[in-house]
């Protein structure tokens, strides 16, 4: 689904002049397998394995470390706020590259003697040499600027589900009731897609800036380079492949993380307050 949604967000992909234009979800799959082959599906999962690793231990430990330097004390939303951000930006930084090699990859139409390029990434090291040489160090941050933008989308997607989770079991009493798991479901299902529809033109405006033969644009002029030439609509290509990626294992993950908590507290007597 994340090589599926990278080519759609590409130029090379949504030109109906393209020969590789693709029109659906089911169009795209059919195509990709039978022109490449099912390993195909599969580009970039190296760089997409090692990034999300590197992402997700950076991310919990300069959170915690910026909050750490922030206060001693009671923590609050501001300091959360300013805690994730910071931890985001941090994380952007270090990992752009494996995303920008991983994007690369998926683009390239590989695996098929009709399609095979001498120029073709062997990898993600080979990408990574291959940049540095072919653009400069620099290259290697190619779409930092909506990268380090997206880090709004957990703060959207975190405030959105807190809410939800509110409305739908506005009962709590004392802290101490945890939300079922069908409240999670349906709380982290809308909030993921809240903020997936709010920054998701960011991840095709990144996607266009990291394209290797990508015209050198800024941030806003690759946006009205976009709507001009495809119109807004453009700004959404590969959103229902994304949404089916992302919402599951968001669910999974509020889920998880809400009956966690919810035993904690049940096996140490803890309150919702004093786990925060």
């Amino acid at each position: 689904m994340d090589t599926l949604k990278t080519r759609f967000q590409a130029s090379t992909f949504s030109q109906p002049a393209s020969s590789h234009y693709y029109t659906s979800l089911v169009q795209a799959s059919y195509h990709v397998l039978r022109e490449e082959g099912p390993r195909a599906l599969y580009k970039g999962l190296g760089p997409a394995l090692v990034g999300s690793m590197i992402s997700w231990s950076l991310y919990f430990h300069s959170y915690h470390l910026f909050q750490s330097k922030l206060t001693k004390g009671n923590k609050t939303v501001v300091h959360h706020f300013i805690a994730s951000t910071g931890a985001g930006i941090v994380t952007c930084l270090v990992t752009n590259p494996f995303w920008l090699v991983k994007t690369r990859l998926q683009l390239q139409l590989g695996n098929t003697a009709r399609w095979k390029s001498a120029t073709s990434y062997r990898g993600m090291l080979d990408g990574w040499l291959s940049i540095v040489r072919e653009e400069g160090f620099t290259g290697l941050y190619r779409g930092i600027g909506p990268s380090l933008l997206l880090v709004s989308h957990g703060a959207i997607q975190l405030t959105s589900y807190e809410y939800c989770k509110k409305v739908l079991y506005n009962k709590k009493k004392g802290g101490n009731e945890r939300p079922t798991i069908p409240d999670s479901l349906i709380s982290s299902t809308i909030s993921k897609v809240i903020a997936s529809l709010t920054t998701y033109p960011l991840q095709v405006i990144r996607t266009r800036m990291q394209e290797r033969a990508a015209h050198r644009f800024p941030l806003i002029r690759t946006c009205a380079h976009i709507v001009r030439t495809e119109g807004f609509k453009a700004l959404y290509r590969g959103l229902v492949a994304n949404l089916l990626r992302v919402t599951p294992s968001a669910a999974l993950t509020f889920v998880t993380y809400e009956q966690v908590i919810g035993l904690y507290i049940l096996l140490f007597g803890t309150t919702v307050k004093d786990h925060y």
